[in-house]
């Protein structure tokens, strides 16, 4: 997603990692997050996280874990 200033956004210059700790290998947000904080040091809130996942359609299938 840009901003106003048309750049993209940090979070989004990170989301195929995003999308394999999420939903590839199942990580919980919190722990999306640490990683992201202590390896890339991105911080952002996890409303921020959830908000992005929306925009990137990212869903976990929580019926085929069961």
């Amino acid at each position: 997603m840009q901003n106003v200033f048309g750049k993209q956004s940090k979070l989004d210059k990170h989301r195929d990692t995003v999308y394999r700790l999420y939903i590839t290998q199942n990580k919980t947000l919190s722990q999306v997050i640490d990683f992201l904080k202590r390896d890339h040091d991105l911080s952002a809130s996890d409303k921020r996280y959830k908000r992005y996942f929306t925009i990137w359609g990212f869903e976990k299938d929580y019926k085929a874990a069961q």
